[in-house]
């Protein structure tokens, strides 16, 4: 009979020991660094992290995920995935051997719907690879494509239940019991980390960081011959599907740009006004440059507004509405020649007249003595050559009156004029600057 009873007491105890038996989180295998280099991809970062020191050495691991998206069906005809890094050193396998004889190899594919992702490690604990504890250890960088360019969200999912579709082993580098289960594990075994069930491995999905788009500068400015360039640049860019600009004349500045009508003149969407260059260039953390786009316009002495749009993407993949980032007006010169002073003035030898032009132009520059005739055609001061409808750009010039020393002193005339190139709507641009000898 105190047989009977020491044999109770002894089933109790263990009962009681096995109902208060805690749950050790061993280890924490995390999914991160989301990041969508095309519509149709998704890149992303498994790290494992070890928080106990009831194991050491990584043996090998087999992972299940699929979209949180349950109308993204992955099969291996319009998917495929890919490991792009990892912080595991390369394993060969040579011979009849089943496992590697250094190092790790992984498989890659899509089945069941899901992506299965399987790392296989040495048949040594020597050979293994020690993880450190609390720190975060990247097995891989994976990228899925969709074959079929279907687009990709940002949300992942372990495949449950976690006991069947997830695992990761160890090595162990001595005979041991893994603590209450009663298989002796001997050195250089595999063992599941679930396979105790004190020993909890935690398997996560970090939720995507919400990124910012923002918007460094948009900049549109008079070239030449009735040609407007366009840029802008951002400081960072995230999910975006492309950009369009839109463009309004505005006669006076009475009216409001916000009043006016616009019309597309690039954009990333199809159509009349299609440019490949107004696609997103994907999502950077330093953002992009886009530009120069040349607009020609028709008119001058008035002012045309621009405005850029963006198309945004949606977690589920749908493009958002148009998005009003930066509005912006430019002047179009009226006068070609808009600037031309001399210095000095009077002067005793000679004047050096800078003058400006606000277009390419042909320009002719000659001189008028006191008595009204033409005496001589002027130079360019920087080439040399003679002013005489010769082809300028656009920009700050100068040419020299040096008169010789027996001319009349007086007042003289620098006559320039300007003819623009492809504006049938000015004939000619003129400009009259006088200047007094005096000696």
């Amino acid at each position: 009979m105190k047989i009977v009873k020491y044999i109770l007491f002894f089933i109790l105890i263990l009962v009681n020991i096995s109902n208060s038996q805690v749950i050790d989180t061993v280890a924490i295998v995390n999914v991160d660094n989301y990041s969508k280099p095309a519509p149709n991809q998704l890149e992303f970062d498994i790290y494992l992290k070890r928080t106990s020191d009831k194991w050491i050495y990584f043996a090998n691991s087999t992972f299940h995920l699929k979209f949180n998206d349950p109308s993204i069906q992955l099969n291996a005809n319009d998917f495929q995935i890919e490991k792009i890094t990892t912080s595991l050193p390369y394993g060969i396998i040579s011979g009849g051997n089943v496992t590697p004889l250094n190092g790790y190899i992984s498989s890659e594919k899509i089945i069941n719907n899901q992506m299965s992702i399987g790392i296989l490690g040495p048949d040594t604990y020597q050979e293994s690879i020690l993880i450190p504890r609390d720190s975060l250890y990247l097995l891989g960088r994976y990228r899925i494509t969709a074959l079929n360019n279907q687009y990709l969200p940002k949300l992942l999912n372990f495949e449950n239940p976690f006991n069947y579709y997830q695992a990761i082993a160890y090595k162990t580098d001595k005979d041991s019991i893994v603590d209450n289960a009663i298989v002796w594990f001997h050195p250089d075994d595999n063992i599941e980390l679930n396979q105790d069930p004190s020993l909890f491995v935690s398997y996560n999905i970090n939720a995507p960081e919400k990124l910012p788009f923002i918007l460094e500068f948009f900049k549109v400015e008079y070239l030449t011959t009735l040609k407007n360039g366009i840029t802008w640049k951002t400081k960072s860019e995230y999910d975006l599907a492309g950009y369009s600009i839109t463009r309004a004349l505005r006669i006076s500045q009475i009216y409001n740009p916000n009043g006016l009508t616009y019309d597309t003149i690039l954009t990333w969407k199809a159509g009349e006004h299609y440019n490949s260059a107004m696609i997103g260039k994907g999502n950077s953390p330093i953002g992009n440059f886009y530009g120069q786009f040349v607009d020609t316009i028709q008119y001058r002495g008035v002012e045309y507004c621009y405005r850029l749009y963006a198309n945004f993407i949606d977690e589920y993949g749908k493009i958002k509405p148009d998005t009003l980032l930066a509005q912006v007006c430019v002047p179009i010169p009226n006068a070609v020649i808009v600037e031309a002073k001399p210095t000095p003035n009077p002067f005793a030898d000679k004047t050096t007249i800078q003058y400006k032009l606000d277009d390419d132009v042909y320009l002719t520059v000659y001189v008028i003595d006191p008595t009204g005739r033409i005496v001589r055609k002027l130079n360019d001061r920087e080439t040399g050559q003679v002013l005489d409808n010769k082809q300028q750009a656009r920009g700050i010039h100068s040419t020299v009156f040096e008169p010789p020393p027996n001319v009349s002193v007086g007042v003289y005339e620098i006559i320039f004029i300007a003819y623009p190139i492809n504006d049938p709507s000015i004939e000619l641009s003129r400009s009259i600057v006088k200047v007094v000898l005096m000696r």
